[in-house]
């Protein structure tokens, strides 16, 4: 199995090639600039093979994790959202410079949730999701669970209220979320 076409602010990886046989899941690590990349695998039911999950950028000389999400493009962000329970996502561009003073945070709580996917939209690369979406203020944050968007909101937040705010889609109810986009969508079809 190869993959190409991943990057880092380092620039783009190096090809790697995976023997099917041995990977089903787990990680790859590989050296690219200053870093350590590790390239996080799950399997796929969509997908003869697994999919890149997520990659974790290790600054040896920090020794330390620099950044643990993923980026959401038009042709992941389905698949990403609806085949993972919470998945958070930031709205962002790079000239953007609340964006990058929020970013450090984002990493910092990704990196403490490692079973929830941090997801990162560049809005300039995708401006079709940012479309969908009527993003007009960045960043963004975004929260889906089970596929249903339970939060939105623009601007930063500080640290501890991201925590609460994972913490508080970690207990929501879904049966109770369902039942309430029904009534909802019934509503609107009513009205309609």
């Amino acid at each position: 199995m190869a993959f190409a076409g991943y990057a880092t602010n380092d620039g783009p990886l190096p090809d790697l090639a995976v023997p099917m046989n041995v990977l089903v899941a787990g990680a790859i690590a590989v050296r690219h600039g200053c870093c350590n990349i590790n390239l996080l695998f799950a399997p796929s039911i969509l997908a003869p093979s697994p999919s890149v999950i997520g990659s974790v950028c290790i600054d040896p000389a920090k020794n330390m994790e620099a950044t643990m999400t993923t980026t959401l493009t038009a042709k992941n962000f389905d698949e990403t959202v609806n085949s993972n329970g919470i998945v958070l996502i930031d709205f962002w561009a790079d000239w953007c410079g609340p964006c990058k003073a929020f970013a450090p945070v984002y990493d910092k709580v990704s990196r403490a949730n490692p079973d929830i996917v941090f997801g990162k939209i560049n809005t300039e690369e995708e401006t079709s999701l940012a479309g969908a979406f009527h993003i007009s203020s960045i960043p963004t944050l975004m929260i889906f669970r089970d596929g249903i968007p339970v939060f939105a909101q623009p601007g930063m937040l500080p640290e501890a209220v991201l925590t609460d705010l994972v913490s508080q889609v970690r207990k929501l109810d879904m049966d109770e979320v369902r039942q309430k986009v029904e009534e909802a969508e019934s509503q609107r079809a009513v009205a309609n």
